[in-house]
């Protein structure tokens, strides 16, 4: 589809929309209620017409009044809807809704409510004695819309004593959450994570998987050492789906007899430019020395470039059809099969929960553990102390070990500006993926702006576009009034306007790897936290390889927000 026919396309869906929204609020006045199909409908409407088209522009002093009205108005129509329901939701309604949690945070975050504080009282009813509660069916419907960030203890506590078919759904539904910004937000995940054995008795349905793999990958970022005994939780309910929607390994793998193994790398990403395949190209290309060499990957991921790396290809044209791939797999009958990253697509994470090789191996393009019984060792890369703990696999790791990339091929051809933000504040960039904005690190942020006020001024660049980098944005702005968060943009323009930043502060616990690579080729100082896990160590190992690990590197958080407070202060 050429690029005008997707925009045609793409407006005609908005304009679908707006009447589908209007003739809703219109019934929902004159009827008192709408169906759940009707309410679902609009949710996924919304989501077709905008969940990559971002409304609100980076220039944080531009309204965009359509764009607030338009959220407003969706808060409103769900807010009123949730307030007339009369009707008890099942666990297949339960299960439905909570498939848009994510688009619910960020329309109520974004409209002009800017969170959920208003939806008790619409839920609200009088009791007995003058009280007022909010009724079971009521409650439900304000679990399935609060974001883990709002929810109080008390509502959390409501919640686990519910039935567990539905415990499990709204459980799942929570950390189903790319974002958790704040320390109740936190203390919620922990307290979820806790309640994880019993994910391996549930056996879920298609509809529920895609929040249970998401939840795979966003556990990763939680500071919590709990996160890995969900992930094998999580491990086994996949196991579950899979095996009764009859998706079982080979019984038995028998090696082929060859001249060189055959292995067959499963790519997560895979384009030139993604920091996956910059990262990854030396092993890449040194595979071909020991091995009959295949690729798998995605068929919108591969360019001319990464397919020139690889001799053999095969393509995943439907990442739905998980019995097609797991067949392809066995047919091509590898005697290794690596990951260079597990956590970034759905099929790969089920496809790492087979045995389809008599070896399986994964590396840290996503630098956490699978917890998977059937990847056998993780390639780390360097010396870690302690390593063995934190993960289910061998490790391999390389004393000699020094971080490289490929640089992006966009580089060169652009001439960077060296010109920086010309008012008197210190401009600190924040230059991380969303989900790697922790609590502790958000905390970290408010310290240095209570010590130095409007002398500060931060710069968000999360990588997010479309609907969700616009709810992202709003969370953060509840947060730093004062800041930018920027959607998405071309490399060139994204170093450009990173540059004009002074310093760049790394996230913590999960680090950074390119973000930092792209502040230090800016000539920015990077201040990071040196931790003791595989995303924490991370920061450490760029720097050690640009000779600056002495500089900035901090073995605690009072030391992180003294050397930003010493950076701000420095006039050269």
């Amino acid at each position: 589809m050429s690029d005008n026919a997707a925009e045609q396309q793409s407006r005609q869906q908005i304009i679908v929309f707006h009447k589908m929204l209007a003739k809703l609020e219109m019934e929902i006045h004159s009827r008192g209620e709408l169906s759940l199909a009707e309410v679902l409908g609009l949710l996924q409407a919304f989501y077709d017409s905008f969940y990559n088209r971002t409304l609100y522009s980076n220039d944080a002093s531009a309204r965009n009044h359509f764009a607030d009205e338009l959220f407003t108005r969706m808060a409103t129509l769900l807010s009123l809807w949730a307030s007339c329901e009369e009707h008890t939701l099942s666990v297949e309604d339960l299960s439905d809704l909570s498939r848009y949690k994510e688009v619910i945070a960020s329309i109520f975050y974004t409209s002009g409510y800017r969170g959920y504080t208003h939806l008790k009282t619409y839920l609200t009813e009088s009791a007995e004695a003058g009280s007022f509660v909010i009724p079971q069916h009521k409650l439900l419907l304000y679990f399935v819309f609060v974001h883990i960030d709002d929810l109080d203890p008390a509502y959390l506590n409501l919640a686990i004593q519910l039935p567990e078919a539905y415990f499990t759904i709204l459980m799942m539904g929570w950390l189903n959450t790319g974002v958790v910004l704040t320390t109740q937000g936190e203390k919620n995940r922990e307290l979820l994570f806790g309640k994880s054995t019993l994910l391996s008795r549930v056996n879920p349905n298609q509809s529920f998987m895609n929040s249970v793999v998401n939840a795979w990958m966003y556990c990763s970022y939680s500071p919590s050492s709990n996160k890995r005994e969900i992930k094998k939780n999580i491990n086994k309910m996949i196991c579950n789906f899979m095996h009764s929607n009859g998706l079982i390994g080979p019984k038995k793998i028998i090696p082929a007899k060859r001249t060189k193994p055959r292995i067959l790398v499963i790519h997560e990403r895979a384009g030139r430019n993604h920091a996956m395949f910059r990262c990854y190209l030396p092993i890449f290309s040194s595979l071909q020395q020991h091995f009959e060499v295949y690729s798998m990957a995605e068929q919108t991921l591969l360019d001319e470039v990464s397919k020139a790396v690889f001799p053999q290809h095969v393509l995943v044209s439907d990442v739905t059809d998980l019995k097609a791939i797991a067949q392809c797999i066995s047919e091509i009958n590898p005697d290794v099969i690596y990951y260079p990253s597990l956590g970034m697509s759905h099929w790969t994470i089920y496809m790492a929960n087979l045995r389809l090789a008599p070896m399986q191996v994964m590396s840290c393009g996503h630098p956490e553990s699978s917890f998977s019984d059937h990847i056998d060792f993780i390639y780390y890369g360097p010396q870690l102390p302690g390593a063995s703990a934190l993960a289910s696999e061998n490790i391999l790791q390389n004393k000699d070990y020094r971080y490289s990339a490929v640089e992006h091929s966009e580089l060169a051809s652009h001439k960077l500006s060296a010109g920086k933000f010309s008012d008197r504040c210190k401009h600190v960039a924040i230059n991380c993926a969303s989900m790697k904005l922790s609590s502790a690190f958000i905390q970290l942020l408010k310290d240095v702006k209570a010590e130095l006020g409007a002398r500060v001024k931060f710069h968000f660049f999360p990588a997010g576009d479309g609907l969700f980098n616009d709810g992202l944005k709003s969370m953060l702005l509840r947060q730093f009034p004062d800041a930018t968060v920027y959607a998405q943009m071309p490399y060139p323009e994204f170093l450009q306007t990173l540059g004009q930043c002074h310093i760049s502060l790394a996230p913590f616990p999960f680090g950074n790897t390119n973000s930092t690579v792209d502040s230090m080729l800016l000539g920015l100082p990077v201040v990071a936290l040196k931790g003791h896990e595989f995303c924490s160590y991370t920061d450490y190992l760029v720097l050690q390889s640009f000779g600056l690990d002495q500089h900035f590197m901090c073995d605690s958080t009072d030391t992180y927000l003294n050397n930003v407070i010493a950076l701000v202060n420095d006039e050269d």
